[in-house]
This record gives structure tokens, C-alpha cells and sequence, in this order.
């Protein structure tokens, strides 16, 4: 049986009331955690719930208890607090298990980075994250006026290099679609992340962070995730039953009790050969619809897929 391992890092950031906080904190053990990792919402989320008796090991190996005296958790009264809004958070999980020569193995791969985004007071402590977006949520943008002619690369650009000036990070841009934006487009007096609804509403661009690349454009699946850095395709995850799989709803199904089936749909204009009053031809529209369906058991002689219209 696989073992779940968890590992979780919060990097302190100094904050205009407390300078000096540059502690890193590492757990291997959390009472749960949730992340989200798509392209369809701006922001990817995440959220850690700490259990009341725990341990923390700083960066130079010190255990130290996340709850006790004189520990200020979210920044609740006036000593410095361990987790704060805008420190760095990287939560890696995978497996340890044995492989058939008895060789111990551990398995892991970064499920989340971003930020803490919120810090409840409840016991146990819930810690609400976000991905690098909550930093260009934070970033307000100077007054920029561009033309029809400036490139989408162009506007995320200027929108990522203010973010970068302000947080002293590294994030880079990778433009999806090639185009121009069209029309005179303007920001200023809105936050970063006002900047990307405004391309999504007018241009329909999807905007999202993997890893420190915001991407944007029409374009969501890129080639490149495919493949390793020396262009080999990536190793697929593989989930087995009684190993890396503890609980589940599936339900067992023969393959020749499954029925695929896809419909098509067209609409056409065509003319009826007749005037209207004022000397148009006059149209009507014509619906066809076509089901196809596929039989993984055909009976001896049928096809192995049947039309319906």
C-alpha cells in the first residue's frame, strides 16, 4: 500500500509592522488541504487546515509547537506572527512506498504555490491560499493608453512588469494567441487582475498562472506541457487499485455493456423559390440532426455502429 506523504512549506515575508518575520516554517503533516489547478478560473485556490497539536521545524531544523504560549498565529495581537496574508506557501504531496527489491522510494510533486490569502481565527486554523494571481490582484496599474496596433504579448507585458516592480518577483508571460489588440484599450486607476477580466470580456482571452507564466489567449493547452525539458513525453500518472488509490465510487462495468453515441447538428438557409412583398427571396431554415451510435457488442452480421437522422 502507498503511503499519502505531505510536504509544506510557508515562507515568512516582512511587512511594513514587522520587518524582520523571514522565517520558514515546514510541516509534514496537516489535517487537510485543498488545491485547484485549471485554466478556466483567474485565480487557482487553495486552503490548509491545521490540527490543534502540531509541530513546526523552522528552516535551521528547530521543532517548535504551531500552538502554546506567546504564539501569535494570524497576526492577532501584538507579537509577530508565524503565518501571515502574503507569505509564500508550496504544498508538494505524492507517496512512499517499497518497491519489489524492498528499497524504500518517495514520491512527490508540487501540488500549489502561491500566496495566504486569508488567515481565520477559528481553532483549528484555516489558511486560505491563492496562486500568483493574488499578487496581480494587489498590483495597481498606471494610466496606459494603447493602440490598435500593440500586441496582446504587449499589454499582459506592461501588466506583469508593474507586478514584478512592485513585489520584486520574476513572473514571466507567455502569449497564446498572436493578435493585435484592435482597438484603442486603455487601463489605469484598476487592479492587474481588472486588467485580464477586461481582455476576457472583450476578447473572450483566458488568462491563468502555471507555475510564475501567466499565460493568456485562446490558446489553453499548450504542446510544450506534454513533454520533458529534452522533449521525451512525460510519464503519465498511473492509479492502481489497493496502492495509490484508498477510497472510491466507481462502479464495475463490462465493455460490452457501454454504448457510445454522438449527435450532430446543422442548420441551413435556404431559399423556397418564392418573393416577399417588398421583392426578397424569401428563406427558411432547415434543422438536421444525426445520431450516431457505436455497439461494442454488435450481433453477428450487425455494424458495428448504427445512423439515425
Amino acid at each position: 500500500m502507498y503511503r499519502i506523504v505531505t510536504q509544506i512549506t510557508i515562507q515568512q515575508r516582512p511587512s511594513p509592522d514587522w520587518p524582520n518575520r523571514k522565517i520558514q516554517l515546514n510541516f509534514d503533516f496537516v489535517h487537510s488541504f485543498e488545491c485547484s489547478d485549471n485554466w478556466r478560473d483567474l485565480t487557482n485556490k487553495g486552503k490548509l487546515t491545521m490540527p490543534k497539536a502540531i509541530f513546526y521545524r523552522n528552516q535551521y531544523g528547530a521543532k517548535k509547537p504551531l500552538f502554546g504560549t506567546n504564539v501569535n498565529v494570524g497576526g492577532f495581537d501584538s507579537n509577530a506572527p508565524l503565518v501571515l496574508r502574503g507569505d509564500a506557501v508550496t504544498i508538494a504531496s505524492g507517496y512512499k512506498y517499497f518497491t519489489t527489491g524492498n528499497r524504500e522510494l518517495t514520491d512527490t510533486s508540487t501540488m500549489f504555490t502561491g500566496y495566504i490569502s486569508k488567515v481565520r481565527s477559528k481553532i483549528p486554523i484555516e489558511i486560505e491560499l491563492e496562486d500568483n494571481m493574488w499578487l496581480v490582484k494587489q498590483t495597481p496599474m498606471d494610466l496606459v493608453t494603447f493602440s490598435k496596433s500593440d500586441t496582446l504579448e504587449h499589454v499582459l507585458q506592461v501588466v506583469i512588469n508593474k507586478v514584478n516592480a512592485v513585489w520584486g518577483t520574476q513572473l514571466t508571460v507567455n502569449n497564446t494567441t498572436a493578435t493585435t489588440v484592435g482597438q484603442s484599450f486603455a487601463i489605469g486607476n484598476e487592479q492587474g487582475a481588472q486588467v485580464l477580466l477586461k481582455l476576457h470580456k472583450l476578447y473572450g482571452f483566458e488568462s491563468y498562472f502555471r507555475g510564475n507564466e501567466l499565460r493568456s489567449g485562446i490558446l489553453v493547452y499548450l504542446p510544450a506541457d506534454t513533454v520533458t525539458a529534452d522533449g521525451t513525453p512525460k510519464t503519465p500518472n498511473i492509479f492502481a487499485f489497493q496502492q495509490n488509490i484508498i477510497d472510491d465510487k466507481l462502479e464495475y462495468v463490462r465493455k460490452d455493456d457501454i454504448n457510445l453515441s454522438a449527435k450532430a447538428i446543422n442548420t441551413v438557409t435556404e431559399e423556397t423559390g418564392e418573393l416577399t412583398k417588398s421583392g426578397a427571396a424569401k428563406t427558411r431554415r432547415k434543422r438536421l440532426e444525426v445520431l450516431v451510435t457505436i455497439k461494442n457488442n454488435p450481433r453477428p452480421g450487425d455494424l458495428p455502429y448504427t445512423f439515425s437522422i
